[in-house]
């Protein structure tokens, strides 16, 4: 049993990893999608009206509005019947057949029933589900763990879902239990330990236990990615890090991300450099740049394309 197991593990991850080497590509005559692998050869010939990148060792394909599933080889592994499908995700896709959703194995065989008016892709073993105008989740068995009662969900995100009722947003547990009461007028999912939540009009932050980290102040907040988060404020940007700290003034007119630990920031229509710390490294006098690679930044200045570095010296 444990050769056979090892077998099918082998044998699954030779799959997957050909699937990661298998690019999509659209035919410019007939407009159809296939695959070709690394050296652009043709693997799977472009014959579908639409293809998906591959996922678990399976590729979504339509063809003459039914949809299905094909394997690496290109064979039909899941007919082309349904409606509408999803990618797979722990071993399960969703389908949608004669207006009703439901879930599929690796084998195609239906192992949650097409019952429900809408569904979401498994994550964290959960999927959201909904059944006249309410909301809940189900197991990968089609159990359901948290009864349909919301009027919206999202998937679960760091062990935390957000969930709807009554026009207010609040976030529950893996067992249903409310963790962050439902007095929010909008929230985000959670990313790095942190939440983005809506209160009267403003946005702030809250973390898992439901204290809020960052007071709702600003006009709009993005997710937080590498310990940083954009925030608006009466038309102006900036970033604050996981405390709140504004590192980047909220002044500018547009901030993009840290590219080797300067951040380029627009003001008055021109654009510069600034360090972590929110020091001026490089002066705003240019009407266009990219992003620091290998310590250099194709910047526009006066018309003139050239090249800096971090320093702002021109490379010549």
């Amino acid at each position: 049993m444990n050769k056979i197991i090892a077998a099918l593990a082998l044998c699954m991850a030779v799959l997957t990893g050909h699937s990661q080497n298998l690019k999509l590509y659209m035919d410019q005559n007939t407009h159809k999608f296939g695959f070709k692998d690394s050296n652009g050869k043709t693997i799977i010939s472009a014959k579908y009206d639409y293809a998906g990148e591959f996922k678990e060792g399976f590729s979504a394909v339509e063809l003459n509005s039914k949809c299905g599933f094909i394997n690496v080889a290109g064979k039909v592994i899941i007919p082309l019947k349904y409606e509408e499908t999803y990618n797979f995700n722990y071993g399960r896709a969703a389908v949608k057949l004669n207006g009703k959703w439901g879930f599929i194995d690796s084998q195609g065989k239906e192992i949650i029933p097409l019952e429900y008016d809408s569904v979401n892709e498994f994550s964290d073993e959960l999927a959201p589900v909904k059944l006249k105008n309410k909301y809940g989740f189900i197991d990968k068995s089609g159990k359901i763990i948290i009864p349909l009662k919301y009027d919206r969900v999202t998937n679960f995100s760091e062990n935390l879902a957000a969930v709807k009722l009554n026009k207010k947003w609040g976030f529950i547990d893996y067992a249903g239990k409310l963790i962050i009461p439902m007095e929010y007028d909008s929230v985000d999912s959670f990313y790095e330990g942190l939440a983005s939540v809506k209160l009267n009009g403003k946005y702030g932050f809250t973390d898992k236990s439901g204290n809020l980290i960052i007071p709702p102040k600003y006009d709009a907040a993005d997710r937080f990615s590498k310990g940083f988060a954009e925030v608006k404020l009466n038309k102006k940007t900036g970033l604050i890090n996981n405390l709140g700290k504004e590192i980047i003034p909220v002044k500018y007119d547009q901030v993009s991300s840290f590219s080797e630990g300067l951040i380029a920031v627009r003001t008055n229509r021109k654009w510069g450099f600034l360090n972590m710390s929110g020091s001026e490294v490089i002066p705003i006098i240019y009407e266009n740049v990219s992003g620091f690679r290998k310590g250099i930044s194709k910047v526009q200045l006066n018309g003139q394309y050239l090249a800096i570095d971090k320093t702002g010296k021109k490379i010549k």
